[in-house]
């Protein structure tokens, strides 16, 4: 079963998506989340992909998820938010979404090490992409 789980922390809110995913079951996911009346998106993020199989989803499911989240978001914060992702079509497909968001957010950012990740989102002050 495919599932996003959702972690608060005093400085940030950790999203991880879980299971075996295609274009559809990654938007569906993301759509319960984002209008769900616990989620806030008043704090940085992390979205860690590493316990996520990614690799049934194609460019067109990116560009959909982030039509996704200029709807549920459309005066988007500029809190940092970091893709944590480990393998090559997961870090290619973040960056993707880091440069159609960057408009909207240039607090966006791909990182390989969690810890790294972490830091950086919980910082407080300037963040630069």
């Amino acid at each position: 079963m495919s599932e996003i789980t959702v972690t608060k922390y005093a400085n940030y809110v950790e999203c991880c998506p879980c299971g075996v995913f295609d274009d559809n079951s990654l938007f569906q996911k993301y759509r319960e989340l984002w209008s769900s009346d616990d989620y806030k998106p008043n704090k940085p993020e992390i979205h860690d992909l590493r316990s996520a199989q990614l690799a049934q989803v194609t460019v067109s499911g990116i560009l959909r998820i982030t039509g996704l989240s200029r709807q549920f978001h459309p005066k988007a914060s500029k809190h940092p938010i970091a893709l944590l992702a480990d393998d090559e079509r997961d870090n290619f497909y973040s960056r993707m979404a880091c440069r159609l968001s960057a408009e909207r957010n240039p607090n966006v950012r791909v990182f390989r090490d969690h810890d790294e990740a972490v830091k950086w989102v919980a910082a407080e002050g300037e963040h630069t992409p």
